[in-house]
């Protein structure tokens, strides 16, 4: 009796393998993996300016988190008028790639100079007119006219 309750579960567990086997059905272990759903960067825009003047055309701005720059852009002139702009979507922690976490700070630089702006970031966010602006003081030495 025992031999053939074995017989019957080993041929019952074949039927079943052949049958999902002759359907199609694939066991679960190799089903493909559905890729992850990409992060939604946030998009900071807006004027930017260095004691309230433009800045060169091949002025750098980038966005940086946890130390670690993320993201940069030239800036550019929009047609309408002759100040300078900058557009950044700054991208969300995606390792291996660098990005920003949810309710991180963001730190700005114009070319070398840290912004006097910071960002909190949020996936999908729209930031237009967030103007970047820095401060940076002016050492002026003495002209002195040799005797």
């Amino acid at each position: 009796m025992r031999r053939n309750r074995q017989t019957l579960i080993t041929l019952t567990i074949a039927i079943f393998s052949l049958s999902a086997l002759l359907s199609g059905v694939r066991p679960a272990a190799a089903l493909p993996v559905a890729p992850a759903v990409p992060i939604m960067p946030q998009n900071y825009f807006g004027r930017v300016s260095i004691n309230g003047t433009n800045v060169a055309l091949d002025t750098v701005v980038s966005a940086w988190c946890t130390g670690v720059q993320v993201v940069s852009n030239l800036v550019y002139i929009k047609i309408d008028n002759s100040e300078t702009w900058y557009s950044l979507d700054v991208p969300g922690d995606d390792p291996p790639k660098d990005g920003c976490a949810p309710g991180e700070t963001v730190y700005f630089k114009i070319g070398a100079v840290p912004a006097d702006q910071t960002g909190t970031w949020v996936a999908g966010g729209q930031n237009d007119n967030f103007h970047l602006t820095a401060t940076v003081e002016r050492i002026y030495l003495p002209l002195a006219k040799k005797p």
